[in-house]
């Protein structure tokens, strides 16, 4: 040993090492060999359900990533499909910058949900779509004791098809269900939350709300509006309930 060099030593103990596991597995084998069936058969199943339990866990990991997954999906599909029927509300003269709140559109008619507040500082106000034409509105209806009002934007009948696409409402949605709403003057920016529950018709969410304005709407990830932000409510994380939406003004949400 004392003349072996430090790589000859390295190579022998690997060698030893080598020699040993093989005999260790042939005294292994033999002992299974002769051991009773009942000891067999208790090892074996240990060993199978070992197994099934590192398989199970691993497509329980595999199915929570492919539930995330489906949501993040699910929501940029609405983010797409519900960012047509956003509008801005600003002033005629005014840039992008100008924008006061935002609206959606409500019916195929062309009405627009917003409110007060969105509107009545303004002397020429306009509604700028999805694809950036911007058309004049005129107040249709608004409610006595509260912020909504209903607008119908100017428009000549053969741009009609091109801008307007009318939101869907549901009133359906569970504790806990994935919500998001949607700002900004320029592009959209997305908050997301759950939903936490509705108190006197106001829903509650878990989105901050410096993240959203006025006439900011509530969707839930089908893309269905299950609630709107008015003045009144902009301090808090509460929306303003559908279902007060569709019966505060009658007729006029189809």
């Amino acid at each position: 040993m004392e003349h072996l060099s430090k790589q000859q030593i390295i190579l022998l103990t690997l060698l030893v090492s080598f020699v040993t596991s093989i005999a260790t597995g042939i005294v292994t084998v033999s002992l299974m060999d002769q051991a009773p069936m009942g000891v067999t058969q208790t090892i074996n199943r240990v060993v199978e359900k070992t197994i099934e339990r590192v398989v199970s866990d691993t497509g329980t990991a595999g199915s929570s990533i492919a539930a995330v997954a489906s949501v993040e999906d699910q929501t940029a599909k609405a983010v797409e499909k519900v960012s047509r029927s956003l509008v801005r509300i600003k002033p005629q003269s005014g840039g992008m910058d100008s924008v006061i709140g935002l609206g959606i559109v409500v019916s195929k008619d062309g009405v627009i949900v917003t409110d007060k507040a969105s509107v009545a500082p303004i002397a020429n106000p306009v509604a700028v779509f999805h694809n950036g034409q911007q058309f004049p509105i005129q107040v249709i209806q608004s409610q006595i004791d509260g912020d909504i009002v209903f607008i119908i934007p100017i428009i000549p009948v053969d741009k009609k098809k091109d801008v307007i696409y009318p939101v869907e409402f549901s009133s359906f949605i569970k504790l806990g269900q994935a919500v998001f709403s949607l700002a900004g003057k320029g592009e959209y920016f997305l908050s997301q939350g759950i939903y936490q529950g509705t108190v006197e018709e106001k829903i509650n969410a878990s989105i901050k709300a410096e993240d959203i304005m006025m006439g900011s709407p509530l969707f839930n990830i089908s893309g269905q509006v299950i609630g709107f932000k008015t003045t009144s409510l902009l301090k808090d994380n509460s929306f303003y309930s559908t279902n007060l939406l569709k019966t505060s003004i009658p007729g006029l949400v189809k």
